[in-house]
């Protein structure tokens, strides 16, 4: 019997397509919302355009209009069921709901709304995980979990390890959210970033010695605009938790 991190069942491959012609790698996640069900991922994923620019990402200027997203098949650990969702309609109006920071941007990150099925073993991100009790530091280490140029491990995401590059309070532009200093590759927008202590963790009431602890902390989207600093040092942006209740609540 093969021993998996249940959070290593979390993330989900995501293959970007313009009809069938692949576009792009990228990572996603579910909540949950009472009854409803929702793939997380980053808007520029969805739209395939820049979200303060709202030019194409793609270099020959596609835009997608599905995604196939590799999902658990039920009862079988390690196998994968491969479904598509459109990402607009006819009129080509976003199936996904999404937000805008301002007249000339968009919170980079987006919602849709999927249908459960009896075939698939659904792996929902308790967000309630955001809520653990673990201080944290510019330079304490995080977990970016997903699929780094579309490299899995039989499947499963690949952990890279980062450290927290700017104060969780504060916010990076005017935006709902952190740096991180992490040397990410394509494939990784839409990751959960996870703060996972094993031992002995500081927390509001001093130091916790019993057991590990698990920290939600955001969504990674990629790295920073300014390309003079994306240049220099590999920084990161983590979208807080508010951006997805936002969407979903």
């Amino acid at each position: 019997m093969k021993k998996i991190e249940p959070l290593s069942g979390v993330p989900l491959y995501i293959e970007v397509c313009f009809n069938d012609l692949k576009l792009a790698n990228a990572t996603g996640f579910l909540v949950k919302n009472g009854i409803s069900c929702f793939l997380i991922s980053n808007w520029h994923v969805f739209s395939g355009r820049h979200p303060d620019t709202g030019l194409s990402v793609d270099k020959d200027l596609a835009i997608p209009n599905k995604i196939k997203v590799h999902h658990h098949k039920k009862g079988y650990l390690g196998q994968f069921v491969i479904r598509e969702y459109f990402l607009s309609n006819e009129e080509e109006k976003p199936l996904y709901i999404e937000k805008r920071l301002s007249n000339t941007s968009m919170i980079d990150v987006a919602a849709l709304e999927i249908k459960i099925e009896s075939e698939i073993d659904y792996q929902f991100l308790d967000l309630k995980l955001s809520t653990t009790d673990i201080l944290l530091y510019p330079s304490d280490s995080v977990s970016i979990i997903g699929f780094p140029d579309g490299v899995s491990v039989e499947g499963f995401p690949v952990w890279k390890t980062g450290h927290i590059a700017s104060d969780l309070d504060l916010d990076y532009c005017q935006k709902p959210a952190f740096l991180i200093d992490a040397t990410t590759k394509s494939g990784m927008s839409g990751s959960p970033v996870i703060a996972q202590r094993v031992g002995g963790h500081p927390t509001s009431n001093g130091f916790n010695l019993a057991g590990g602890a698990q920290k939600f902390l955001g969504i990674y989207s990629g790295r920073v605009s300014d390309k003079n600093l994306s240049d220099l040092v590999s920084v990161g942006l983590v979208w807080k938790l508010s951006t997805i209740l936002d969407l979903i609540l």
